[in-house]
């Protein structure tokens, strides 16, 4: 029985990840920042207050379609690199 060797993760596979990772992880650490300000005694009616509170509504469906582009390029790499082990 062969071992199949798994390729390595391209440049765009790894920069989509790293996206992935940091505009979901900011939106996580933002809506906990939003649901901690009041029991805290903070207010969030500053500029930056705003900013908190709008950023995982942009950050997490932003997380999704970073997502879903990192599945179609790892999907392509894995039809191309079967592609050319089969010919």
């Amino acid at each position: 029985m062969a071992i199949e060797e798994t390729p390595e993760a391209s440049r765009p596979e790894r920069v989509l990840a790293t996206m992935v990772a940091v505009a979901v992880g900011l939106s996580v650490l933002c809506f906990f920042g939003v649901m901690l300000a009041g029991p805290l005694g903070y207010s969030l009616n500053s500029q930056f207050g705003y900013f908190i509170t709008a950023f995982p509504l942009v950050g997490l469906p932003l997380g999704f379609l970073l997502l879903l582009s990192l599945l179609i390029v790892n999907g392509l790499r894995r039809k191309r690199s079967s592609n050319t082990v089969a010919r």
